[in-house]
């Protein structure tokens, strides 16, 4: 990973996948074939499902939904 990778991560309020590129010529490899995805109820979180339901129509992909409860101080 590299230095504008690591700033995103790092600075981003909402989740960022980050795969490594494959150099011109080396054999492709797959991508992420098993998503985790956490729910707390909020619009943001809601927001991502429409990807994620097209993720999963790939044959060979798995996605589990998960809902996390909120603390209730951060409610």
């Amino acid at each position: 990973m590299g230095s504008v990778a690591e700033k995103v991560i790092r600075g981003s309020d909402v989740p960022v996948l980050v795969i490594k590129a494959v150099p011109d010529g080396a054999a492709h490899l797959p991508g992420p074939r098993r998503l985790l995805v956490p729910l707390d109820g909020s619009e943001l979180a809601e927001g991502v499902l429409s990807s994620v339901e097209a993720f999963g129509r790939v044959p060979g992909n798995e996605v589990a939904l998960l809902y996390v409860e909120p603390a209730p101080d951060d409610r």
